[in-house]
């Protein structure tokens, strides 16, 4: 094809352009695999010191290769494809310097109610944290990514009792102002016992929680029930009408009339229609049921597919919520547990204690933190407990501290235990190691570049990447 100019070095009219952007359309659309990762830009991040937070407490991982020096991070589409000491890299890339720096994964507050402007009244089952989260509280969610936060579980602040369920969420910018892009949006069903309450409405609380899992249990067999009459019925059906159409075969043999219709003679009038008699030999269809969404929502808790948070800080309600799951079978995770260090050798192994921070002065601190403890992270981990700290559901601010939430909660603790609760163990807590937590390929690259150590006081955030997007940047200033 020749593309005539009309004067020397000027460009050829648009027309003239379409055959080759259909052909360049059509030879994407046929090597669809490779075009699109050709075309996204990689982001590099070069001669940075890594803390890949490749060991677990939770997970038995081995610590080699925890920390990397001098290693360049390659990610794209989102997620890291590689971290090596010289890898090639890629042709499209956005290339950060961070000699003298260290990376670590975005922190993940595993208790949170950032975003979370609105407070229920009721405890209801139905309500999803995920519905209530405010892309759009800008402030408080920046305030939290200039903190390194990347990812949050958020919790709906409400009345005692079975009051919804909690949500993870990860502080992806979006293409305006919004932030914020759920992970998980049921991540566990959420209940309080109760702390705040006198003692005979505890103990009511926790026996309406016992009496609706019971209620959901019952609904099940209910169900299981129905399908086995539905099918009993569906059989007996069959049945008769497989011996109607064989007493039908039986009277066409026999030279009889058929449908036992008489023949009129000449002359005779047709009688009456006979009322049709009722067969009280015909099978009743079972009744359904009346559908239940909540039921649908605790048994899925009942089956395991969801974990089960209980907000407690008493000593006996810590018992009683372990005794309950006990009882149910439930996947229990204790937040709040204020008083957890007088009963740490009572708490099974297996189940996780999500502390909260204590209310800074004596006189702010409300019955169930009167017994609270800043040695409570230290004495369960002593006892081998599993132990994480969360900012708390009571501001929707206060993610932007967890770090410092962390550390207060454990004085003394080795730092890189701390951070370790903050990255790989909350993503094992919250069954998300697949997508967040670590530094390795294949994760979401929710990263975070640091002036120095993460938990040196001297230490600032000086980038942070959500999926590869750069989400803020210390240079530019707070938005």
């Amino acid at each position: 094809m020749t593309i005539r100019r009309t004067q020397r070095g000027s460009r050829p009219p648009v027309s003239a352009l379409v055959p080759f952007v259909v052909a360049a359309v059509a030879w994407r659309t046929a090597a669809s695999q490779e075009v699109p990762k050709l075309l996204q830009q990689a982001l590099v991040i070069q001669n940075a010191r890594v803390l890949t937070m490749a060991d677990s407490s939770f997970a038995g991982e081995s610590p080699a290769g925890a920390e990397l020096e001098r290693a360049t991070i390659i990610a794209r589409g989102g997620r890291i494809e590689t971290i090596a000491r010289d890898p090639e890299l890629p042709f499209l890339k956005r290339v950060f310097d961070a000699e003298g720096k260290t990376v670590t994964p975005g922190f993940i507050d595993v208790h949170s109610a950032l975003g979370m402007s609105t407070r229920t009244a009721s405890a209801n089952v139905m309500l999803r944290s995920v519905d209530g989260f405010d892309r759009y509280a800008t402030r408080a969610l920046n305030g939290a990514l200039r903190q390194g936060v990347t990812a949050v579980y958020v919790s709906i602040p409400g009345a005692p009792g079975v009051h919804g369920r909690g949500a993870i969420v990860r502080l992806q910018p979006g293409d305006g102002p919004e932030i914020g892009e759920p992970l998980v949006a049921d991540a566990a069903l959420e209940i309080d016992l109760g702390s705040r309450l006198s003692p005979l409405a505890r103990i009511k609380t926790l026996s309406d929680t016992r009496k609706r899992f019971e209620s959901a249990r019952d609904y099940r067999e209910a169900l299981d029930l129905y399908e086995e009459e539905l099918k009993e019925y569906e059989e007996k059906l069959a049945e008769r009408a497989r011996a109607k159409e064989k007493e039908k075969n039986d009277k066409k043999k026999d030279g009889k009339p058929q449908n036992g219709k008489k023949r009129l003679a000449a002359g005779e009038k047709k009688s009456a229609p006979a009322q049709k008699k009722k067969d009280d030999d015909a099978p009743k269809k079972p009744r359904r049921p009346r559908y239940r969404p909540e039921y649908d929502v605790l048994l899925s808790a009942l089956d395991g597919e969801i974990p089960v948070r209980v907000e407690v800080n008493r000593s006996d309600e810590i018992l009683n919520a372990i005794e309950l799951a006990d009882e149910l079978g439930l996947d229990l995770v204790l937040v709040g547990a204020s008083e957890a260090h007088l009963v740490a050798t009572e708490i099974p192994e297996e189940v996780p204690v999500v502390l909260e921070t204590m209310p800074n002065t004596a006189a702010a601190r409300t019955d169930e933190w009167a017994r609270g403890s800043r040695e409570t992270a230290s004495v369960l981990s002593r006892a081998g407990r599993r132990v994480l700290v969360g900012s708390g559901a009571r501001s929707a601010g206060d993610s932007r501290f967890v770090a410092f939430h962390a550390q207060l909660a454990a004085p003394g603790e080795d730092p890189r235990v701390i951070l370790r609760r903050l990255t790989a163990d909350a993503a094992d807590l919250l069954r998300v190691a697949g997508e967040i937590g670590r530094v390795r390929p294949g994760l979401r690259a929710d990263l975070v570049i640091w002036s120095g150590d993460p938990l040196d006081p001297a230490s600032r955030v000086e980038k942070v990447f959500v999926g590869g997007k750069l989400a803020y940047d210390s240079s530019e200033g707070e938005r």
